[in-house]
């Protein structure tokens, strides 16, 4: 499948596990292929700002050069941190067993879990996997079609993966109020300081 793509058309989710300590979720979504979970080769879509729980986004992400032992697409929906470390909010693997053997499209509603691998919420997706000289798949196409329940799963080494990213976060969180009480602390003490400096 070297000369294979696969298309993502991501539509939306809905009733996702709200992560945010103020306001909304500003999700977006990673998809990657591997066990390895390297994100550096991973696709994404934007970050809906503010979408909370039921984020839209109508958007194609395309991974290219499928390798022949390729099966699982990885993903993962996150909480955009502009000022730190994105905080996982789902995530689920979807085997392409489900579109390797189509002559078309296949568009799905895939469960995805919470970093405990429970079920939270749900993903809208449709998948192609095509020739490079074959037309992608477009937002009008994918809205003509009807969507079936897909089949997701947790791999154990993509849910230790997430949970590893959630400590980070938690870790990013810390520093970020032990930051805060040190600056809080300072402005105290020179508050507290009289006029000349004592």
């Amino acid at each position: 499948m070297y000369n294979k793509t696969l298309d993502v058309h991501v539509h939306s989710a809905s009733g996702l596990k709200d992560v945010e300590r103020h306001g909304k979720n500003d999700p977006f979504v990673r998809f990657y292929m591997g066990v390895h979970h390297d994100h550096k080769d991973s696709v994404k879509t934007f970050a809906a700002h503010n979408a909370g729980v039921n984020p839209v986004w109508n958007q194609t992400v395309h991974i290219e050069n499928l390798s022949p032992d390729a099966h699982v697409l990885y993903l993962e929906i996150m909480d955009r941190d502009r000022g730190g470390v994105d905080d996982p909010i789902a995530f689920a693997a979807i085997s392409l067993s489900q579109v390797e053997n189509l002559d078309g499209p296949f568009s799905g509603s895939f469960t995805v879990y919470d970093i405990e691998g429970n079920p939270h919420g749900s993903i809208d997706l449709t998948l192609r996997i095509r020739s490079k000289d074959e037309p992608s798949l477009d937002r009008d196409s994918c809205a003509e079609l009807t969507r079936v329940q897909g089949k997701s799963l947790i791999i154990p080494e993509h849910k230790k993966h997430m949970r590893h990213l959630k400590f980070k976060d938690q870790l990013d969180n810390v520093a970020k109020l032990g930051i805060g009480a040190g600056l809080a602390g300072m402005a105290a003490s020179l508050l507290g300081r009289d006029d000349d400096g004592k």
